[in-house]
């Protein structure tokens, strides 16, 4: 952002005006009002504490108060009066600065409906989370139990048609449906479960997922995946942020891009996570930005305060570029 757009958004931004005014009412009002406070209570207790060394001192300075006290002997007495007076002075040092924080946090806190807007984003937030994590137990659920017992099942079915004589035809044509039935269901089923939490992107991360997915491309994919190569390891919600949009891509690219090649590179510069892919077919993906597929993918990056641009003129290169606030975590 360069110093003149700078500038310009400061001057529009309410806070700087806060700001300006909390900094005019300290330059002018509060600061003589807090001196005073200050400087009249460290008086005032100095004067009692220290009446009678005062006298005794120097009785030329001392005021015709202190005389008279001296005279009647209540001079040892102020003392006393002085520990009340720092006591009530303290109290009243505390009270100002209270109310200056009070001033502070009025002009310069946050609205409530920022306030708001930081709560309905943390829910989300929270919300993303929770849901990465049931897919990933039904994603095992699944995986460890319809899809093992419809393994142990095709595969009975397999051993059953081959103990079957070629004399029994009709049953042997049944079994083999079945078998043949079965071996169309577990695809299925391994298909849903990639789908919905891929194995791979939870034991080996985002590289791994990738280049999986890349092998299944008609398109050829080139990848330079940076510091993900190397197992960098990121939250739930934006390892699957990740892998669902170049999945999302990598699917538009062979349906409809007629593109040779598809480029997927990525970064992270200890603050944000970035990944472009890029494909050199014929363009027009913006206009499917209001679909399911690409919106779910933008509004899943905004809920990770993240970022999809979709830049795919007609005639194309079509590029999608997901920018994602993250820091890494621990493999």
């Amino acid at each position: 952002m360069g110093l003149r757009a700078w500038v310009t958004a400061r001057l529009r931004a309410r806070r700087t005006w806060q700001e300006l005014a909390y900094a005019l009412l300290g330059a002018t009002l509060l600061w003589p009002v807090e001196l005073a406070v200050v400087a009249g209570s460290l008086m005032l207790a100095g004067a009692t504490l220290f009446g009678p060394v005062i006298v005794l001192v120097a009785p030329g300075a001392s005021v015709p108060a202190g005389e008279t006290l001296w005279r009647s002997g209540w001079i040892w007495v102020t003392p006393l009066v002085g520990v009340g007076v720092v006591v009530a002075s303290a109290y009243l040092v505390g009270v100002v600065a209270g109310l200056r924080g009070l001033l502070a946090r009025t002009l310069m806190g946050p609205y409530e409906g920022e306030q708001r807007l930081h709560e309905v984003t943390s829910s989300r937030v929270r919300l993303v989370e929770r849901f990465e994590a049931d897919k990933r137990r039904i994603e095992r659920d699944l995986h460890d139990g319809a899809q093992q017992r419809l393994l142990t099942l095709s595969l009975r079915l397999g051993m059953a048609r081959q103990l079957l004589s070629p004399a029994e035809g009709e049953l042997r044509e049944l079994i083999e449906g079945a078998h043949e039935e079965s071996k169309l269901v577990l695809q299925e089923l391994r298909d849903l479960v990639q789908g919905i939490h891929p194995r791979v992107l939870t034991d080996r991360g985002i590289a791994a997922a990738i280049a999986e997915l890349a092998g299944t491309s008609v398109v050829p994919v080139k990848t330079a995946l940076g510091p993900l190569a190397s197992g960098l390891r990121f939250a739930d919600p934006v390892e699957s942020a990740v892998y669902f949009t170049f999945s999302e891509a990598l699917a538009n690219a062979n349906r409809h891009s007629q593109a040779e090649l598809i480029v997927v590179e990525a970064g992270h510069d200890g603050e944000r996570l970035t990944v472009t892919i890029r494909d050199d077919g014929v363009g027009g993906a913006e206009s499917a930005v209001g679909g399911t597929g690409l919106q779910g993918l933008a509004d899943r990056a905004d809920i990770l305060g993240g970022r999809l641009l979709v830049s795919s003129p007609p005639g194309g290169p079509t590029e999608l570029r997901l920018e994602v606030p993250c820091r890494p975590c621990a493999s």
